[in-house]
């Protein structure tokens, strides 16, 4: 087989922009795992990696290079977002999944005549005005609700935005499946 010049120049362009998109998550990871005398150094990589910085980070005292080096301040509520996020994205993800795959297929496959076309409106009319226009309407609900500070209420926040995105998407994908996959019955699990 044989490469072409252009194909080459393909090849180092991927690589050129890979190592360009990863440099600054392994620069990010690196330099949390050295010592400060090593980044003060300019290192690029550990000569005395530890893990330092993540235990006082979550709460723990350590021992560092230049003597005894308290926890950070806010490790109680940086434990306290962990729980809440492996909480709300894992709801968010299975309550997005059950209501936008339904109504992608809907969409994408049935054609209702104008109320298929007011529906993509008002799924996409839900994208199109500035989040901080709706900041303040949805302040004032969910105090009258009770949902403000909620876990409840970051789970609809966040579907408010998950579920016209993921619908629009899927509506587009089961469009362009082919009319044949339906009737051989090689998705029959959709319904």
């Amino acid at each position: 087989m044989k490469i072409r010049r252009g194909q080459i120049l393909v090849y180092l362009a991927a690589i050129l922009i890979g190592l360009w998109s990863i440099g600054p998550i392994y620069s990010l990871v690196i330099v949390s795992l050295m010592d400060v005398r090593d980044v003060v150094a300019g290192y690029i990589y550990p000569y005395n990696p530890n893990i330092n910085a993540y235990l006082r980070v979550i709460g723990f005292d350590v021992q560092g290079p230049y003597g005894f080096l308290r926890a950070y301040g806010g490790s109680k509520q940086l434990m306290q977002g962990l729980l809440n996020i492996s909480i709300i994205a894992p709801t968010v993800v299975a309550i997005t999944i059950i209501a936008a795959v339904p109504a992608g297929y809907a969409l994408g496959r049935f054609h209702i005549g104008r109320l298929r076309s007011i529906l993509i409106i008002l799924l996409l009319g839900t994208r199109s005005l500035p989040p901080v226009s709706v900041a303040l309407p949805y302040f004032f609900l969910f105090t009258q609700l009770g949902l403000r500070s909620t876990l409840q209420g970051m789970i609809i926040i966040h579907l408010t935005i998950t579920i016209p995105i993921v619908t629009w998407i899927l509506m587009g994908f089961f469009a362009a499946l082919p009319q044949d996959l339906r009737k051989s019955g090689a998705y029959r699990w959709l319904w």
